[in-house]
């Protein structure tokens, strides 16, 4: 999942939290998401899912390291 977001008319209405529910159910492995530490509603979101942040830094798909960014892990629960 990349760059997920809702429609304004569609938020808060649980849907980006089942989409990555049920996406969870299928994964075993850990998940980890990179997220601006000023988005405070995709914050809020993973925190919901279960995420902890790991790391006050990201290192981003192009291979750069931004201090900008969290970077967050979600471990399936036995």
């Amino acid at each position: 999942v990349n760059a997920l977001e809702t429609a304004e008319c569609c938020r808060r209405k649980g849907y980006a939290r089942a989409l990555l529910v049920a996406v969870f159910d299928e994964i075993e492995g850990p998940v980890y998401s990179h997220v601006h530490k000023l988005n405070e509603a995709s914050l809020n979101l993973h925190r919901i899912c279960g995420f902890q942040i790991i790391s006050d830094e990201s290192e981003l798909l192009n291979g750069s390291v931004s201090k900008d960014h969290y970077t967050l892990r979600w471990l399936k629960e036995s």
